[in-house]
C-alpha cells in the first residue's frame, strides 16, 4: 500500500500570504547575515517552496529589495515622525534617529548603500522621512527665519548629517577600545547629539522663536 502524497510546502501560501512571506524571510536573511547573502533562492528554500514561486511576486532581487527598502523608509518616516511631536522636536529626532539606527543596523545599510535607482514608492517614504526633519528644523528656528528656504534646506542636511555621521560610528566604525560599546553607549551618543545640537543653535542664536505649541 502506498504511503499518502504529502501536500507541497507552497500549498502554506495562499492568497497573498506568500508575498508577505517572501517579505518577512528576506528580512530574517538580512538580518542575521547581511544583504550580500540575500538571494530568490535561498528565500525560496528557507520557505520550502520551489525556486521559481517567488518569481509571481517579485520579478526578481532587486524587485524584492525595493519593497524591503520601501518598508524601511516607512518604519523610519514614522518613528521620524513621531518625534516631531515632541517640544524639543529637533533634538529629540536626533536621538530617535541613532537609536533606530543601533536597532536595525542591517536596515540602515539598506536604505543608505544602495546604487539602484529608487521607485517611485520608496521615494515617496524617503520624502516623508526628510519632510518630517524639515519641520522640527523650521519649528526649531521661528517663522521669521524658516521664510527663508535655504536656511531651511541648509540646517535640514547639517541636522541628518549630525545624526547618520553619530550613527554610522556606533552601527559602521565602531568606537575605540575603552569607549562604551552597545546599549552601554547610550549615554554617551546621547550626550555627542546635544553637543551637536547645541552648535547648530550657537550659530542660529537663542532658539526663544520657536512657536509654542
Amino acid at each position: 500500500m502506498s504511503s499518502p502524497r504529502r501536500k507541497k510546502p507552497a500549498d502554506r501560501y495562499h492568497h497573498g500570504d506568500l508575498r508577505n512571506a517572501l517579505i518577512t524571510q528576506a528580512w530574517a536573511i538580512i538580518d542575521q547575515r547581511g544583504q550580500a547573502a540575500l538571494s530568490m533562492r535561498a528565500v525560496a528554500e528557507a520557505l520550502g517552496v520551489s525556486h521559481a514561486a517567488p518569481a509571481h511576486h517579485f520579478a526578481d532581487k532587486e524587485a524584492l529589495l525595493q519593497a524591503l527598502r520601501r518598508q524601511v523608509w516607512s518604519d523610519f518616516a514614522d518613528a521620524l515622525e513621531s518625534a516631531g511631536d515632541a517640544p524639543d522636536a529637533l533634538r529629540h529626532m536626533g536621538r530617535v534617529y541613532v537609536a533606530y539606527a543601533l536597532a536595525h543596523p542591517r536596515r540602515i545599510e539598506l536604505i543608505f548603500r544602495s546604487n539602484s535607482a529608487s521607485s517611485p514608492e520608496v521615494e515617496s517614504q524617503s520624502m516623508r522621512a526628510w519632510a518630517a526633519l524639515s519641520q522640527a528644523v523650521v519649528r526649531h528656528i521661528g517663522p521669521t527665519k524658516a521664510a527663508d528656504s535655504r536656511l531651511v534646506s541648509v540646517l535640514s542636511v547639517a541636522a541628518w548629517a549630525q545624526a547618520h555621521g553619530l550613527a554610522m560610528l556606533w552601527t559602521d566604525v565602531g568606537l575605540p577600545p575603552g569607549l562604551p560599546q552597545g546599549e552601554a553607549a547610550r549615554p554617551l551618543h546621547e550626550a555627542a547629539l546635544d553637543v551637536l545640537y547645541a552648535g547648530m543653535t550657537a550659530v542660529l542664536g537663542p532658539a526663544s522663536s520657536t512657536p509654542k505649541g
